[in-house]
């Protein structure tokens, strides 16, 4: 309540449905520094979602990654090889050998609901040159007793094997 009411003022403590848009602002920035809270008083050994960022995956830069971690936003660049190694490893462990399908650890094996698309893109030339085509396939569930996906990442450690 403390850091909603330093970010958002007065207005927090106002009932206005009508600023949807700068309540999400200040929950973003609520979000943000709580976790640099947790990140900073635990001497960098509890890591939250925003330390564990998908900078590197976004910009595939070593030193952007550094230049972050010099600044406390995010993990060193050998952690997060570390995290990316560990969550290549536990999704091998989903691996169907027969058929090389990821299977999800939550994926309940009952009545399981299938979604396809078909993916074209510059199917329309002349000599068929330079076209992509694919086909999408996602599986889902309703309901059910599906295991929470989160405690088997809660499992997950960092990887001592890193490329």
């Amino acid at each position: 309540m403390l850091l909603r009411l330093i970010f958002g003022g007065q207005k927090v403590l106002e009932d206005d449905d009508s600023a949807e848009e700068e309540e999400e602002r200040v929950r973003r920035k609520v979000l943000s520094v709580a976790q640099d809270i947790v990140y900073c008083t635990s001497g960098g050994k509890k890591w939250t979602p925003k330390h564990v960022c998908t900078l590197h995956q976004a910009t595939q830069s070593k030193d952007l990654v550094r230049l972050f971690h010099k600044a406390g936003h995010c993990l060193s660049y050998e952690q997060v090889l570390q995290v990316d190694t560990s969550l290549a490893e536990f999704t091998l462990t989903t691996l169907d050998g027969e058929t090389g399908a990821v299977i999800p650890p939550n994926m309940v094996e009952f009545h399981p609901l299938y979604t396809c698309d078909n993916i074209d893109i510059l199917d329309e030339t002349l000599d068929g040159k330079n076209t992509f085509h694919a086909t999408q396939m996602a599986a889902w569930q309703r309901g059910g007793t599906a295991v929470n996906p989160d405690n088997a990442l809660k499992r997950l450690q960092p990887s001592t094997k890193c490329p």
